[in-house]
C-alpha cells in the first residue's frame, strides 16, 4: 500500500460520512485525491485553497479541536518538518483528535537521511539552490521508526513501507533539472498506481523504503472497512 492507495481507500468512505482531518495540509492537501469534504489544518495557507477543504489555522503541537473530533486524521510528510523535541507531542495530538484511524507518513530512518545528504551534494554539483523542504529535513533530522514507536507502542498499529529510497532520489534529481518532465512522470505514476493491486505500486515500494506509513487504529477499525 502507498499513500495514493490510502487516498483511494479514503475516497470509498464518502457514503459513510466520515469526518477527515489532514494536519500540515497546505492549501490543497488530499483534496485532489478524494471527493468528500475535509478539514485541513496548518500554520498558514499560501495559494488557492482547495474548494473541498475547510482551512483551519493552528499548530500541530496544540490542535484546535476536541478529543475524537474526526474519524480519520492524516499527517503526510509533515512530521519531518517538526523539531525533534516536539514530535512526540505532535503524534499524541494527532491521536487525541482521532476517533478511528490516525495515519502518519514520513521519510524515516538512516538510509533516507543519507539519501538526503547525497541530494545536498547533488544540488551543489548542479549549482542549484537547495529546496526549502530539503534544508528543513536536514536541519531537523528525519524521524526514526523507534522514535515514533516509543509514542504509539501501547496502541494497535500497522507499519507499511512506501517509495524505494533509490527511486525517490532519482525523481528528485530529475526534478531538479527538468521539473516539467518530473510532473508528467508523477501524473503517469498516479494513473498507474491508482489501482491497489498495480504491479507499479508494489515495485516502487520494494527494497529499502524512503518513507514509512504508520496506521494507528482505535476500536478495531481498519482502513479495509467499507
Amino acid at each position: 500500500m502507498d499513500i495514493l492507495n490510502i487516498y483511494r481507500r479514503l475516497s470509498k468512505l464518502d457514503s459513510l460520512d466520515m469526518k477527515i482531518l489532514e494536519v500540515g495540509s497546505g492549501p490543497n492537501g488530499i483534496g485532489e485525491y478524494i471527493s468528500n469534504f475535509f478539514v485541513g489544518c496548518d500554520i498558514k495557507f499560501d495559494g488557492r485553497i482547495n474548494p473541498k477543504m475547510l482551512p483551519v489555522v493552528g499548530s500541530a503541537t496544540n490542535l484546535p479541536f476536541r478529543d475524537e473530533s474526526f474519524d480519520i486524521v492524516l499527517s503526510i510528510d509533515m512530521l519531518e518538518h517538526i523539531k525533534r523535541a516536539e514530535r512526540a507531542e505532535v503524534i499524541n495530538e494527532l491521536i487525541r483528535v482521532s476517533k478511528r484511524l490516525t495515519i502518519i507518513a514520513c521519510p524515516c530512518g538512516r538510509k533516507s537521511q543519507k539519501c538526503e545528504q547525497k541530494l545536498l551534494l547533488w544540488y551543489q554539483l548542479i549549482r542549484r539552490k537547495y529546496p526549502d523542504w530539503l534544508i528543513e529535513h536536514v536541519k531537523n533530522g528525519l524521524p526514526s521508526e523507534n522514535e515514533i514507536l516509543q509514542v504509539i507502542q501501547k496502541r494497535r498499529y500497522l507499519i507499511l513501507n512506501n517509495e524505494n529510497v533509490f527511486v525517490h532520489a532519482c525523481v528528485i534529481m530529475i526534478e531538479s533539472l527538468i521539473a516539467k518532465v518530473t510532473n508528467k512522470l508523477a501524473e503517469l505514476l498516479l494513473s498507474l498506481s491508482i489501482n491497489f493491486k498495480s504491479p507499479i505500486t508494489r515495485l516502487l515500494s520494494l527494497g529499502e523504503p524512503y518513507r514509512k506509513i504508520f496506521i494507528i487504529r482505535r476500536g478495531g477499525y481498519c482502513l479495509d472497512h467499507e
